[in-house]
């Protein structure tokens, strides 16, 4: 498992996903610490990592993969496959060809669009 927190000195925490559902306990503790300022009550931390055990779904790690199709895997990886092997996630294309500034531009209206489009889903249907 990588190093969890990255640089808790600049008031931020990086984590991944899969290291919270996967190392629960260690990731909880280390993140109740962050928030709490090195203050946190150990019955605290105890219900936080309980209330992600309740609640977690290891599945879900990988349902993005699945979910998405062969095109979009792509522009994912040329929009972010250098963040994203910087981060430790192994990529499926060799060498995507980075998105020019337009299409990045197309792909960040396109994401806000379907957010609003999920969040109007979720408040209304």
């Amino acid at each position: 498992m990588q190093q969890t927190l990255i640089n808790a000195t600049l008031s931020s925490v990086e984590f991944r996903f899969e290291d919270l559902v996967l190392h629960t306990e260690e990731v909880g503790k280390q993140l109740v610490e962050f928030i709490n300022k090195g203050n946190s009550a150990p019955d605290q931390t105890s219900r936080f990592i309980k209330l992600i055990n309740d609640t977690k779904k290891p599945e879900a790690i990988q349902k993005w993969k699945e979910k998405l199709n062969d095109k979009e895997r792509y522009l994912c990886e040329a929009a972010a496959g250098e963040t994203l092997r910087a981060c430790g996630y192994g990529t499926e294309f060799d060498k995507p060809e980075r998105l020019n500034p337009g299409q990045a531009a197309y792909y960040s209206v396109m994401d806000i669009l379907h957010r609003v489009r999920n969040r109007l889903k979720r408040n209304f249907l």
